[in-house]
């Protein structure tokens, strides 16, 4: 008996080793279009369009690899002192006229979202609510300051674990103990903006709250996440325009992971463009925005590690809508 329970006690060492390993790589979900919905990685970004957004979004990570990552989430986010007609920070596209109209000073931005991320038997729930203050700082340039609050659910989902036999004792004791715990948990972050150009810095998981199991000397940290970005949009006429950005990643004791990319957009209306993630992966996304409301992305990530010898790729698709159509846009526009 004194023996069963031994083996017990390590093959529950041994799952949330797993977990701890998996948290140390990839603790929060991967997007290939964050560009379009940046308010996941910096709160920063909530209300600086001057619209009402909704984005939702499915991830599905290595197809082919058994267990792999999957990941939806649903945003919200808006101004709450909406500017009623456009100024010179606004225009995104070639032809606008600028308003006359004296700017205001401050703006309020307020969103939210729900993110749920799979991988095996674990998963990651966490929602949070969002709110940003938008300065001006020059006629052209906007300075941006922004807090997120809110619980995040980390679960290892037991009775997904493949037995042989369901009567194992080992199993019925596994399945019979709760290995879920919430925390509430902070995020912050900053954006420089104007209609050309973007430079944001945010942090996430700022409480580094602790997983542990009852009776079980594993112990999965939750670290700080660092997030540096940055791109500029160039004009090649009237209709065409190019914006090369770059994403920054980093958490102890990993090593700083890079995304660069560039996007071509025409017409405000189609864009594509190619992403490179360092030793990771290649990324190929295009859209299509109907009415200046309704968006549709997609993209497909060619894997470059090892993984590759199981994986297909990744597939991520994003449906947007923005209300206030009057509304111009910003630099968040052309991300």
């Amino acid at each position: 008996m004194a023996m069963r329970k031994e083996i017990i006690r390590y093959f529950i060492l041994m799952l949330l080793t797993v977990a701890t390993l998996y948290s140390e790589a990839q603790q929060l979900a991967q997007y290939s279009q964050y560009l379009h919905n940046p308010i996941l990685l910096n709160p920063a970004t909530a209300g600086i369009n001057n619209n009402f957004n909704i984005d939702l979004s499915y991830r599905n990570q290595w197809t082919g690899f058994n267990e792999a990552p999957k990941t939806f989430y649903f945003s919200v986010n808006a101004t709450l002192n909406r500017e009623k007609s456009s100024s010179s920070l606004r225009l995104s596209r070639p032809g606008y006229t600028k308003s006359k109209k004296k700017e205001r000073f401050v703006t309020h931005g307020l969103g939210g979202y729900i993110v749920a991320d799979t991988y095996g038997a674990f998963s990651n729930t966490s929602g949070y609510l969002s709110y940003a203050v938008h300065l001006r700082i020059t006629h052209s340039i906007k300075l941006a300051l922004g807090l997120s609050t809110g619980l995040s659910n980390w679960k290892l989902n037991v009775t997904d674990l493949g037995v042989s036999d369901q009567n194992d004792e080992t199993y019925n004791y596994l399945t019979s103990q709760d290995f879920s715990k919430t925390f509430f948990d902070v995020q912050g972050g900053l954006w420089m903006y104007s209609e050309s150009f973007y430079l944001g810095y945010s942090t996430a998981q700022l409480l580094q709250n602790q997983i542990r199991a009852v009776n079980v000397p594993a112990t999965a940290k939750i670290n700080v996440h660092h997030f540096i970005t940055g791109g500029y949009k160039f004009k090649l006429g009237r209709d065409l325009s190019i914006t090369p950005s770059v994403l920054l990643k980093y958490m102890t004791p990993t090593p700083v992971s890079v995304d660069v990319t560039t996007k071509v957009n025409f017409r405000e209306m189609i864009w594509g463009g190619l992403s490179y993630r360092h030793k990771d992966a290649v990324v190929v996304f295009l859209g299509y925005e109907l009415n200046k409301m309704i968006k549709i992305g997609y993209s497909y990530d060619i894997t470059l590690s090892d993984i590759r010898k199981y994986s297909s790729g990744s597939h991520e698709i994003i449906l947007g809508a923005k209300l206030f159509k009057t509304a111009q846009k910003s630099s968040i526009s052309f991300l």
